[in-house]
């Protein structure tokens, strides 16, 4: 489960190769009806299955409660996007990290180029460019995970300009940063997917 503080009160975790929604303290809200362990499950089946509950999870949230929604954020933990890298990889999905400004507000994604029905938002930031430590965390990550699997396999990063400029970057020979100077219009459909444009 999360072992981490957070500044999101919802969180899809993963517990024992289940997915679920969890609040900060760890309570289970919701859990998937399928495990990423499934070996009989294809891979790119058992991704769409964990993209579809990160969006349901969020729907649900949104249906029952919309004026909490804003006070008490979503998001997925690092071990649900390990998971979709891992999933990704073994279907040999072209798979990018983003971290777009739009608006006002900072998204962190996974979007899939040749699969964007896949594309899913991992995290938001309000207000601006948060500088906060979980969003700093998300960059660590995406360079962790993009160096761990950079002899295998090829996973894209791109931060826009005015988040890059912010974030301490550090510079891996393994992992390419792509800066993007405007904001992102593709994270707004995936937004809109979500219902949170």
């Amino acid at each position: 489960m999360t072992d981490t503080s957070t500044k999101n009160f919802w969180i899809v975790d993963i517990d024992q190769y289940t997915p679920v929604l969890v609040t900060a303290d760890g309570n289970v809200d919701m859990e998937a009806n399928f495990s990423l362990a499934e070996e009989s499950m294809d891979s790119g089946d058992r991704l769409k299955r964990l993209v579809d509950f990160i969006r349901n999870a969020k729907c649900r949230l949104e249906d029952c409660s919309p004026a909490l929604t804003s006070l008490l954020p979503f998001g997925v933990s690092h071990k649900v996007a390990e998971q979709i890298v891992y999933l990704a990889y073994w279907k040999n999905y072209r798979l990018e990290f983003r971290v777009d400004k739009t608006r006002n507000d900072v998204a962190v994604w996974a979007r899939f180029p040749n699969r964007p029905e896949l594309n899913c938002i991992l995290d938001e930031f309000a207000g601006g460019v948060d500088l906060s430590d979980e969003l700093q965390g998300w960059l660590d990550f995406f360079y962790s995970i993009i160096s761990n699997h950079a002899e295998i396999w090829q996973i894209h990063l791109v931060v826009n300009e005015r988040v890059y400029e912010k974030l301490a970057v550090a510079h891996h020979a393994s992992v390419l940063v792509e800066v993007q100077t405007e904001a992102s219009t593709l994270v707004d459909e995936v937004l809109a997917a979500y219902g949170s444009a």
